[in-house]
């Protein structure tokens, strides 16, 4: 095409060429072009220059865009970012965004990605799609192929349309056939597969010829191709289908189940196998029940059967079978809820007894420290593990021990006992969290605040108070500021901020606006003057 005074020509990968009257090439493959009034903007792998009515290039590839006011053209910059390790800057970046990845940077250019390698090297039309053990996954902007490459840039295959990788092998496809390749690029499949999955370790169950079977790691068949399906369930267990029969394999080869079941189920050291409405559970292979009632769920490993809307389980830790006698029944870790006629019946997964239909309980809570809140003639109190009573049924709420204390509700307020129901403190609150490093969080008409175990109030009378995932906690004020409080209740920042996240030994803050970032206590490591501030492993980046 003609644009006077430019020749236009594209090559069959939709790169343009710019050519003067004379026919002397101005720039090279470039994505795409616009036109303004005094030239033309050229536009690559994110990045704009400018050429002028004279053909000369008055910008090169190296900015955001152009704008044209007045006549006069003028460059739209990037982004200034700065990368910070504590309080020291260690590199500084012009783009749109900047994210660091397992020691790679990557740069973002108007939605382009420039992977930053060693030495300052960038990678440029390329995508990244993962990064595994130093090396990287990419894609071609321009001819879809993927490659995987050290951090040098270097190739180490390429030419698929799909590589996924998975730990220090490949998989990669291409025209609908899967390769396995080794970390340093050695192909290790003899023949193209249909299909590949990871099996147990160093070995991966593949599909050639419409049936499945496993090799290893050299690409030896370990195991034939000959069976329907095969499936990874375990690191010691497949579920295989023969001849549209399904059985259990160890990772040796060896049947531990026979494949004579329709359907199999594998839930840890359980396995469950359907011929028609029979049901044949395994407990590390050995079959120890056949039944026809239905299996309405699977908690925490334990089976729950149904029969005429009446409830029962299988205990694969002793193989006991529960008949579906029960209005409901639960499954809370090691303890087994068994709740009939308004009653229930607590069992412990070894088989253990610990509170029978006689007692007349009529809820039960957690077990946590040694206790289990109970419920009976509409009061709460706690059992130990040997089923006594050991806080009687006076409260009329109660929560599980946290840090050995239990919230409990009395004429409609919280307080705190301990496991010798000592009243720790008071009943005053109306609501209150459990207990972090000696602390809680509580609730009054008053506002929010911190208590400690001996009913010492730490803080009251805030809007907001939050427990971090450092243990911190942000306190936030009538006036919507915020500061950070530690786990002892002592400030580390005043509410003098609209914002801040908590890093554990750095805090990023904004204030009037403008971001930076202060250790625990209170300096500056990045200051405040920034209009973005965020982490990325383990520095914090800027934007100017």
């Amino acid at each position: 095409s003609y644009i006077d005074p430019w020749f236009i020509t594209e090559n069959f990968e939709q790169k343009k060429f710019v050519f003067d009257e004379k026919g002397k090439a101005i720039v090279s493959e470039i994505d795409s072009i616009r036109q303004l009034s005094k030239g033309l903007i050229c536009y690559d792998d994110g990045l704009s220059g400018f050429i002028n009515t004279k053909g000369k290039i008055a910008y090169h590839l190296s900015y955001k865009d152009f704008n044209d006011f007045g006549g006069a053209v003028k460059p739209v910059e990037f982004d200034r970012w700065e990368v910070y390790k504590g309080a020291n800057k260690v590199n500084e970046w012009s783009c749109d965004s900047l994210v660091q990845k397992n020691g790679f940077w990557i740069k973002y250019l108007n939605g382009a990605q420039h992977i930053m390698l060693q030495e300052g090297k960038e990678l440029k039309e390329h995508e990244l799609i993962g990064i595994n053990e130093g090396q990287v996954i990419v894609k071609h902007t321009v001819s879809g192929r993927w490659s995987v490459r050290n951090s040098d840039g270097e190739v180490i295959f390429e030419g698929y349309d799909e590589i996924v990788s998975k730990g220090k092998f490949y998989f990669a496809k291409r025209e609908e056939k899967w390769d396995l390749y080794n970390k340093f690029g050695r192909k290790i499949n003899e023949y193209p597969l249909e299909e590949i999955r990871q099996g147990v370790p160093n070995y991966f169950i593949a599909k050639r010829n419409g049936f499945w079977g496993i090799i290893d790691f050299d690409g030896e068949v370990f195991i034939e191709f000959k069976y329907d399906a095969i499936n990874l369930v375990s690191q010691e267990l497949y579920t295989v289908q023969f001849f549209n029969k399904w059985g259990i394999m160890n990772k040796y080869g060896n049947w531990m189940i026979q494949p004579n079941f329709q359907a199999l189920e594998v839930h840890d050291r359980l396995a469950i196998g359907s011929r028609g409405a029979l049901r044949s559970f395994f407990f590390d292979g050995a079959l120890f029940a056949n039944l026809t009632y239905s299996i309405v769920d699977i908690i925490e490993g334990v089976p729950v059967l149904e029969d005429s809307g009446k409830y029962g389980l299988i205990n694969p830790t002793n193989s006991m079978l529960y008949r579906p006698t029960f209005d409901t029944v639960m499954v809370r870790g090691e303890l087994l809820h068994f709740y009939k006629d308004s009653a229930i019946m607590l069992m412990h997964r070894d088989g253990i007894m610990k509170v029978g239909f006689e007692e007349g309980f009529q809820g039960f809570g957690e077990y946590s420290y040694g206790h289990v809140s109970v419920k009976r003639n509409g009061k709460w109190g706690f059992v130990d593990r040997q089923s006594r009573l050991r806080i009687a049924n006076r409260y009329d709420d109660v929560r599980p021990f946290s840090q050995g204390f239990a919230p409990v509700k009395l004429k409609g307020k919280w307080g705190f006992i301990d496991t010798k129901e000592n009243l720790m403190v008071q009943p005053f609150y109306d609501d209150v969290a459990p207990f972090h490093d000696g602390l809680s969080v509580f609730k009054t008409d008053a506002g929010i605040g911190l208590v400690d175990a001996h009913g010492k109030e730490r803080l009251s009378g805030w809007s907001r108070i939050d427990r971090l995932a450092t243990g911190n906690y942000l306190v936030v004020d009538n006036e919507g500021k915020v500061g950070l409080v530690d786990k002892n209740g002592s400030f580390i920042l005043r509410p003098d901020f609209t914002w801040l996240d908590d890093l554990e030994n750095k805090i990023i803050v904004k204030k009037n606006q403008k971001m930076g970032a202060l250790d625990y206590q209170g300096n500056q490591l990045i200051k405040i003057e920034y209009s973005e501030v965020k982490k990325t492993d383990n520095f914090l980046v800027a934007k100017k």
